[in-house]
């Protein structure tokens, strides 16, 4: 039968759920930020790891090599914490690599009319590009506290540093999802701002550094722990102090922590939810 002679025909595809239409975006922006800078970064990342579970073994199953390792070391809350407060740094550094062209590349290539053109909605372009930054956050603070706490269940002389912490599995979830979230979202947001993903790379890489050395020179000056809040990083150890019990004092006040990881969220996610609604999609 002749094309023009053949009427309309119903598509009988299988068609995504509408609550899986991030997934494709989330996918696709992770492998995109597969290169050597990823891998390079999660071997920088891997070295605290390795340092920590020497510590554990040294502490347990090695005690007889190692004699005074279990006071100097033992086993506490305190390893997941100085772990995972040591990987933040790693985390900058992975999300400077990855995240930053994320959102500006789009702009610049006019991939957003692509992406609304089709049965997307914002919020999926936004749940996925978010998702694919904070998966790769969790790979350098989620999967090591993982291996470690599998180090501490393996060499640990009995299970009672497991049994008796019920709640770390939560605090450890807790503090490495601050840490993804705060920092996922923030560099998504400067993404927005620009076209270029070494501009966003410098403007992420520069507030970060720069706020500590502010805090710094202001906690010096006024002599008031609380400007030590105007770093994130700084917001984000406070925090993971508090998780854990075992924790020294933080750095600024936890409630102002906690607030400050909000608002750097929440007006991220503002922030890139108004960029990418400015969009025109292609008719």
């Amino acid at each position: 039968m002749p094309v023009f002679e053949q009427g309309y025909r119903r598509y009988s595809g299988s068609r995504a759920r509408r609550i899986a239409r991030w997934w494709p975006i989330a996918r696709t922006s992770f492998r995109v930020t597969m290169r050597w800078p990823f891998y390079a970064v999660l071997v920088l990342a891997s070295f605290p790891l390795f340092q920590k579970i020497f510590e554990v073994y040294a502490a347990g199953a090695g005690a007889a090599l190692f004699p005074g390792a279990r006071i100097m070391f033992g086993f506490s809350d305190g390893l997941f914490y100085d772990l995972i407060s040591r990987e933040t740094f790693f985390t900058v550094l992975l999300l400077t690599v990855t995240g930053a062209g994320q959102i500006a590349e789009d702009l610049r290539s006019g991939a957003l009319q692509i992406y609304f053109g089709k049965p997307i909605r914002q919020a999926d372009y936004v749940i996925g590009k978010l998702a694919a930054a904070v998966f790769s956050a969790l790979l350098v603070t989620l999967a090591p506290a993982i291996v470690l706490f599998a180090a501490c269940a393996a060499f640990a002389p009995d299970f009672s540093f497991i049994t008796g912490n019920p709640l770390l599995p939560l605090r450890i979830l807790g503090y490495c999802g601050l840490v993804s979230l705060s920092l996922g979202s923030l560099v998504l947001a400067l993404s927005s701002l620009a076209r270029s993903g070494r501009s966003v790379a410098l403007l992420f890489a520069g507030a970060y550094f720069l706020t500590m050395l502010l805090s710094r020179v202001l906690d010096r000056l006024f002599m008031d722990w609380r400007f030590a809040a105007v770093h994130i990083g700084k917001c984000l150890d406070a925090a993971g102090r508090s998780l854990f019990v075992d924790g020294p004092n933080p750095p600024a006040p936890t409630d102002l922590s906690l607030g400050m990881i909000a608002s750097i969220f929440f007006l991220s996610v503002l922030l890139l939810s108004r960029r990418v609604s400015n969009a025109e999609v292609v008719s």
